[in-house]
């Protein structure tokens, strides 16, 4: 049987041993641990590197103020854009709107203390001027326009420049028939300001206003943009005598009295037009006058009438005095031309007149004029291209030319004295005076009113050609002698 001591050291022994075994294992395990740890948190880390950094809460709030402040932004700058929509609508408020930029100018020139306080002067040109007058008179003499000085601050000058609601007023309303000296007088004008009239006043005359009667004509607006291929004839006006209201001088300076009937792009005849009444001085300026009645209806008709007509060519100068001009070909040999039917019927032609001044080749000359008889009022082509030409000029003698006797009466017999031959020079273009020779020219001798008895009488060339100069070598005349049969 075993000592009951000695199992006990055994069992502690044992004990002991596997203490040991488990604190080595559990030494193992806590480092292995450890390192898993430490891996573990290391490729955490190099992850969180690599990702980005999270949005912290104050760094959203910033955003959000970012994002609020533009967006009060934008609706202020939209509110900015309407108004200045608004102000742009309106003429008045464009006014305004420069006068508080040019204001705005001034004070920052001025070194932003404020708008100069300093004198300043300026000048407003081409100030219409209103006349006032009694009842029944008219003033005559003042100027249409003055110029007006403005001296004071700079802000009330320009105000009034802006607004424009001021006047220049010429009182006459006091005065009856007579000549006066009358100052103008400003009015709206800032109390601010110092104004001055420029000139001061007018010498004017007051007369009694009178009525005459004038004949009626008439006198066309914008005629020259009408197309020419329509022809007004004169309008038939409903009455030809208009009365006339102003004062004595403005009387007895109208020339004429007409109605303005504008024509700009008519194209047809009108029936029932309407034309203002004018009275016109001897230069042509409209007078301020009263009308009975102040337009005037009208019929006017409005024609298209055309005819085709031949252009002929007519030259000018001379070519150079070794060349001969052969030919001239025109680009067109008929025109279109435009009028009224009357004044047409006895143009039968055009002319165009070209320069063919020292020309020593063939040439084309391009727009040549048209001369266009007077009532034409359009014609389909204004100018036109011609061909030019010439020739070497040359010289020859042709002799031996057989003189015939023509045209004998039936009663009489006739025979040369002498000789019977001509010779001849012909000067002209090389083609045709290289054609030429004694078999194709006739020199001959017209009997038709001879006599009995020897007379001498004159050769003639028989079908000449009127490009050519032909000239006598031999004598020009020949002695006949006519006996009775």
């Amino acid at each position: 049987m075993a000592n009951p001591d000695e199992m006990n050291r055994h069992e502690n022994a044992e004990n002991k041993k596997e203490r040991i075994e488990d604190k080595h294992k559990s030494a193992s395990e806590r480092f292995l641990n450890l390192m898993k740890k430490k891996r573990a948190d290391e490729i955490k880390k190099e992850q969180e590197k690599k990702k980005p950094l999270p949005k912290t809460d104050a760094s959203l709030d910033v955003s959000g103020f970012v994002s609020d402040i533009s967006t009060l932004f934008s609706k202020i700058l939209n509110k900015v854009n309407m108004w200045i929509d608004s102000m742009l609508a309106s003429s008045q408020r464009i006014r305004v709107l420069s006068l508080f930029i040019a204001l705005t100018l001034c004070y920052f020139v001025n070194g932003g203390t404020g708008i100069a306080t300093t004198k300043s002067i300026d000048y407003i040109d081409n100030v219409p001027v209103t006349i006032l007058s009694a009842e029944g008179y008219e003033v005559t003499g003042a100027q249409d326009t003055v110029t007006v000085q403005l001296i004071g601050d700079y802000a009330s000058i320009q105000w009034a420049k802006v607004m424009k609601n001021f006047n220049v007023v010429l009182d006459a309303q006091d005065k009856t028939t007579g000549n006066y000296q009358i100052t103008y007088r400003p009015e709206g004008f800032s109390s601010s300001l110092d104004v001055k009239i420029m000139p001061e006043s007018a010498n004017v005359n007051v007369s009694e206003k009178k009525k005459r009667s004038f004949a009626l004509g008439f006198m066309y607006v914008n005629h020259q943009k009408m197309d020419s291929v329509y022809t007004l004839k004169d309008p038939l006006l409903a009455f030809l005598e208009v009365e006339v209201t102003a004062g004595e001088t403005t009387l007895d300076k109208i020339s004429k009295v007409v109605a303005k009937i504008d024509v700009q792009d008519v194209t047809q005849s009108i029936v029932n037009g309407e034309a203002p009444i004018v009275a016109l001085d001897a230069n042509g300026n409209e007078l301020k006058v009263e009308f009975e009645q102040a337009v005037v209806k009208y019929d006017m008709e409005v024609v298209s009438f055309s005819k085709s007509v031949p252009i002929r060519l007519e030259t000018r100068g001379e070519v150079n005095s070794n060349y001969v001009l052969t030919n001239l070909i025109p680009s067109l040999s008929t025109v279109t031309i435009y009028g009224l039917e009357e004044d047409l019927k006895d143009v039968n032609e055009v002319v165009a007149k070209v320069d063919v001044s020292g020309k020593t080749s063939n040439s084309t000359i391009s727009g040549v004029a048209i001369t266009l008889p007077n009532h034409v009022t359009k014609v389909s082509a204004k100018a036109i291209s011609i061909d030019i030409e010439v020739e070497r000029k040359i010289s020859k003698e042709i002799s031996g030319i057989e003189v015939e006797l023509e045209s004998l009466p039936s009663n009489l017999r006739a025979k040369l004295i002498e000789k019977g031959t001509a010779s001849i020079k012909v000067t002209g273009a090389e083609s045709k005076i290289t054609a030429l020779n004694k078999d194709n020219i006739k020199v001959y001798i017209d009997l038709t009113n001879a006599k009995a008895g020897t007379n001498s009488y004159q050769l003639k060339i028989a079908n000449q050609d009127p490009d050519i100069l032909y000239e006598w070598i031999s004598a020009s005349s020949m002695d006949v002698a006519i006996t009775e049969d």
